[in-house]
């Protein structure tokens, strides 16, 4: 679960500080108080991507932390997924304290535990992080294509997806190169020339399987170590100022100090404290001493991984593929130059082969496509049920699977169909679903996909949105419940949702000297039942709004 979060200099965040609870907790506030710039600083802490118009106007550099704790078979999951990542967790214990800092020029440095560590490790880190579940991913719900990859989530193993993936690539490539044998003596010409001039310029490169992602990891760290290094030379900078820096104003204030009479009632305390100081600071010039001579700053290596990545980068987008693919491509063309240099090629013989690939692919198609219905019928009864708690009594949901050409995600395409009321056809979500109707099957969705491996928060954005009285305190509901095994932050407008959280946070933000600033506070007893009245009433709040508002909380 993620404990506390501080978030300082981002956006129109000054200093804010927010303690979560296992179970519910909620954020209400007016809209452009900052809630979402709370959400967008979540996403940032779980390896997101930021840039220089994160940081405060005025400000030299945003920092967001954040205190995430996971019971002991958790943390143990997460170092056999992610070995790489053991030596940053707390010996014995499943704390992880990420910091991300991000400067006034885009760049950024982050931190696991005290170490500095590559945001690419962040980005792996994210799924046991945090799930963000908001209004904009209502668009993917629309697609066929985010359909599919919901139901390959919940009933197809991803081995099945990656067997299917590279039978298809294997059967194409193959495919590819028949058709071009096939053509005329012209053709057959230019693909030799064209495959040979791959394989000198791919050969060329040195290419190797995770170069790309081992050089973005080394660029972090150094980019980091640069950042690093410019902060302990402005360090020293201060230490070693004109006429003697720190320490000639210290020996000044600590001789001003030994002036004073004894007899002074406290001088005695400020003496101590004074020598005290003069130790520390001592001890401090000799740490940053030390620190500057540990950091390493390579200017060259860091230009040259630069240049590196934007070679890779040129040869991808030229090439279709990524690196990892690019090595593999690479080892089937020289064999086929092998092959064909040693008069090895046949017609007959690629022919079979092509056939025998397609067979396979088949095969492997047919068994992600049986996945993927003995899955959606099990999608499709849960989701039913849950919706009829939701205040859609009497729908039906199904899914569909519409034939098309082969792909590498399969031979069919996904479609989700909803029938909200008795009687009617099934028909596409695009075609049917209100904005209501589409937050209780995204949040049903999610609940779904993450009640057996759930990420250690789960953030639900106005998921409520469109919906109101019944409805959205079924939501409310539904919430409570799922934060009954996971913890959950639920963003909200709707009060019946607000009043069901176990820890409720007002975002508000004051103006003050031509500055805007975003302010949390945490709100109980009267104060909440203010906040819920408000949310039921607007502008002008009754006795009467402040009495319901009371029902709802002791509901």
């Amino acid at each position: 679960m993620l404990e506390v979060l501080r978030i300082r200099n981002f956006a129109i965040v000054e200093n804010l500080e927010l303690e979560f609870r296992q179970g519910l907790n909620v954020i209400t506030g007016e809209t452009g108080a900052g809630k979402s710039i709370v959400l967008r600083a979540v996403d940032i802490l779980a390896g997101g991507r930021a840039s220089a118009d994160v940081v405060r106007t005025g400000e030299g550099r945003c920092e967001i932390e954040g205190m995430y704790r996971f019971r002991p078979d958790i943390a143990a999951q997460i170092v056999a997924a992610l070995p790489d990542l053991a030596d940053y967790f707390s010996e014995g214990e499943g704390e992880l304290l990420i910091r991300r800092v991000i400067d006034s020029t885009g760049k950024g440095r982050a931190y696991c535990n005290g170490r500095m560590i590559p945001v690419a490790a962040l980005t792996q880190l994210s799924a046991y992080l945090v799930d963000i579940t908001g209004q904009h991913q209502q668009h993917s719900l629309l697609a066929r294509s985010g359909q599919r990859e919901l139901l390959d989530r919940f009933a197809v193993s991803s081995e099945i997806v990656v067997r299917v993936r590279k039978a298809w690539q294997a059967w194409s490539d193959a495919l590819a190169k028949l058709k071009a044998l096939e053509g005329a003596s012209s053709e057959k010409a230019d693909y030799f020339r064209r495959i040979d001039f791959e394989r000198n310029e791919l050969s060329a490169l040195g290419l190797a399987e995770g170069e790309f992602e081992n050089l973005e990891s080394e660029l972090d760290l150094l980019e980091s170590s640069e950042s690093l290094t410019e902060d302990l030379k402005f360090a020293e900078e201060i230490f070693d100022a004109d006429e003697g820096g720190v320490d000639r104003a210290f020996a000044s204030l600590r001789t001003a100090i030994m002036r004073l009479p004894r007899e002074v009632p406290g001088v005695e305390a400020v003496r101590a404290g004074t020598e005290r100081a003069a130790v520390e600071l001592s001890e401090l010039r000799f740490a940053l001493a030390e620190l500057a001579a540990k950091a390493e700053c390579n200017p060259e290596r860091i230009e040259e991984i630069r240049q590196r990545i934007d070679v890779l980068s040129r040869t991808k987008r030229k090439y279709g593929r990524d690196i990892n693919e690019l090595v593999s491509y690479l080892g089937r063309i020289e064999a086929e130059l092998a092959e064909f240099d040693a008069g090895g090629f046949d017609l007959d013989t690629i022919r079979a082969k092509v056939e025998t690939l397609r067979g396979k692919y088949q095969h492997e198609a047919d068994v992600l496509s049986q996945a993927r219905r003995d899955g959606a019928a099990r999608l499709g009864q849960s989701i039913a049920e849950e919706l009829r708690q939701l205040e859609m009594k009497r729908c039906e949901f199904s899914v569909s699977f519409i034939p098309s050409a082969p792909s590498a995600h399969g031979s069919e395409e996904v479609e989700f169909l909803l029938a909200p009321n008795p009687g009617e056809a099934p028909k596409p979500l695009r075609a049917i679903a209100s904005g209501g109707e589409l937050s209780r099957v995204l949040l049903v969705l999610k609940a779904l996909l993450n009640q057996e491996s759930s990420p250690a928060l789960q953030i639900f954005d106005e998921v409520d949105s469109g919906t109101g009285g019944s409805v959205a305190q079924a939501i409310g509901e539904r919430l409570a419940r799922l934060a009954g095994v996971s913890q959950v932050l639920v963003v909200t407008h709707a009060p019946q949702v607000a009043a069901l959280g176990a820890r409720h946070m007002v975002l508000s933000k004051r103006s003050s000297a031509n500055r805007t600033v975003s302010e949390v506070r945490v709100v109980t007893d009267d104060d909440r039942v203010k906040e819920i009245a408000r949310m039921l009433a607007g502008r002008k709040v009754s006795l009467n709004f402040e009495q319901s508002a009371r029902e709802l909380l002791e509901q």
